[in-house]
């Protein structure tokens, strides 16, 4: 969360997110990285009663994915979020076990072709 204090009331006519992280400036060539999806710009003349006057809500996700993620959130209850990040675990120890399996040499057949009338046959080559 980020939150802006000014001395007297201000007007803000445009907010727009930008990654400039590091020495990349804001050029639009240079920019790279994640820009926020999801937002609620809120506003408080007390700092007690807030106005949300700006979110994402209604616009189209970023990716198919954060899509599907941001329903998934809305409608999992916390067991079976639990049980989400149990399972995202197990795969992560599954992968990390079947990067460490010998990768399998490659074989690359030929088919060449043999006697008229007699069916290709099979010569493999392995680099």
């Amino acid at each position: 969360m980020l939150t802006l204090t000014f001395a007297k009331p201000e007007r803000i006519s445009r907010i727009s997110f930008i990654n400039a992280h590091g020495d990349r400036g804001t050029e639009d060539g240079k920019v790279r990285g994640a820009t926020p999806c999801e937002y609620e710009i809120q506003v408080s003349m007390d700092d007690k009663t807030w106005r949300t006057f700006a979110s994402n809500e209604g616009r189209e996700p970023w990716t198919s994915a954060h899509g599907i993620a941001k329903v998934r959130r809305g409608v999992t209850v916390p067991e079976e979020q639990e049980m989400f990040a149990a399972l995202e675990k197990q795969i992560s120890h599954v992968l990390a076990k079947l990067n460490c399996v010998p990768k399998l040499p490659q074989v690359w057949p030929a088919l060449t072709p043999s006697r008229k009338n007699q069916p290709l046959s099979t010569k493999a080559a392995i680099p």
